[in-house]
């Protein structure tokens, strides 16, 4: 039996200029925090038309225990899903290559048995979170549909974010959105669920542009939220959920500043 306890899932898609190095420095991390031979990386390839296919190999070969998955299907929620359905350990953590905080990741990792899931938001703390204005209008207004639509208390359901796949293992492998909001809504999922949540603010700067326009994704966010809509009205809420919002200094009292 396998003794690795973290899978760390990566969507990836044309990072041929920074993915060696991103994984390099993680891997020495996760070392770290984790431990050695008790994580590894899944990264999936969605449709990347650069060389990062062969680095991936190169990674993979580097660090064994790791595995390489390609999805066909474009957009992050497609990749995402078929990432976390190659995740065969008790905890899987989701990462961007450029949206990652170790700080968050170390003080989550720390209380792992006290929440079923742990996010990383970029809207909590704008001292730490350096948004391009595009960027922040579009979470702000994804953000305050979720509220009205859906009674959402948080602040960010994008990013990166540490799951429990003993407690929750059910709710990711129900849920049902594709390209768009997958990830949001494991976490509505959640809420209903009566799981217990526990939201940090992160840092967060971008390493690239962005490769999308602005009005492609507010169409897919929009048509998104129509089809999330239909689906929570058949998901019902069971008991209250346990969500609490932590401060940049809560993580960095765990962690030592680290």
């Amino acid at each position: 039996m396998s003794n690795t306890l973290l899978s760390i899932v990566i969507p990836i898609k044309n990072e041929e200029l920074i993915l060696w190095e991103t994984i390099s420095i993680l891997s020495e991390k996760f070392d770290q925090i984790i431990g050695k031979q008790l994580w590894n990386f899944i990264l999936v390839n969605n449709n990347s038309t650069d060389n990062t296919k062969s680095i991936i190999e190169k990674i993979c070969t580097r660090w064994p225990l790791s595995k390489s998955v390609f999805e066909v299907k474009k957009g992050y929620g497609a990749a995402l899903r078929t990432g976390l359905d190659y995740v065969d350990t008790p905890y899987a953590l989701i990462i961007d290559v450029e949206q990652w905080d170790i700080p968050f990741i170390i003080w989550a990792w720390k209380n792992r048995e006290k929440y079923d899931l742990f996010m990383g938001s970029k809207r909590a703390d704008s001292t730490i979170s350096k948004q391009p204005f595009y960027r922040w209008l579009l979470s702000w207004g994804l953000n305050t549909l979720l509220r009205f639509l859906f009674n959402f208390r948080g602040t960010d359901t994008h990013g990166q974010k540490l799951i429990n796949l003993k407690h929750m293992e059910t709710v990711v492998k129900s849920c049902m959105m594709g390209r768009s909001l997958y990830d949001t809504e494991i976490v509505l999922r959640a809420c209903r669920g009566g799981y217990s949540i526990a939201e940090a603010a992160v840092a967060f700067s971008e390493k690239r542009p962005t490769r999308n326009f602005m009005l492609e994704k507010i169409i897919w966010n929009l048509l998104g939220m129509v089809k999330l809509y239909r689906i929570m009205l058949q998901i019902p809420f069971k008991t209250p959920a346990v969500y609490r919002r932590f401060l940049r200094e809560d993580i960095l009292e765990v962690t030592g500043g680290n």
